[in-house]
């Protein structure tokens, strides 16, 4: 019975695999690093894809209203004026009332708001102990 365990075939150990998953798993960690502070390998000029966004969705929109211009029939003020943050008329908004103002120097010097609470006296010095150490 020995025998067999010693005669059997033994499997390759996978270092190859655990090696190649370690030399990707480091390699990410290293370019995390480098795009982290700021030092990437490969460098992109951010307006100029900016820009190129702006325009691809400005003719996309431009596009879907033609086609909701088509699809309604003309009919597409209503949509129009929905986006509108601004209101249409600034006359229903009454301007704020001013807060009033108090005069500080008519408060009375009996008013308790402006009088400093009482404190406890400080002693002067720290206690003197009992069982005759201090």
């Amino acid at each position: 019975m020995t025998e067999k365990k010693a005669n059997a075939p033994r499997q390759p150990k996978a270092w190859g695999r655990y090696l190649l998953v370690f030399f990707l798993a480091a390699w990410m960690f290293v370019l995390g690093v480098l795009v982290g502070r700021g030092t990437a390998p490969v460098t992109f000029d951010i307006r100029a894809l900016e820009k190129e966004l702006l325009l691809l969705r400005k003719a996309a929109m431009h596009e879907e209203r033609e086609q909701m211009k088509e699809a309604l029939g003309g009919e597409v003020e209503f949509y129009e004026r929905l986006p509108s943050d601004a209101p249409e008329s600034t006359d229903a908004i009454p301007p704020l009332p001013k807060p009033p103002t108090v005069d500080r120097a008519d408060k009375s010097p009996t008013d308790t708001t402006t009088q400093t609470p009482p404190h406890r006296p400080v002693p002067r010095s720290w206690p003197k102990k009992q069982n005759g150490r201090g």
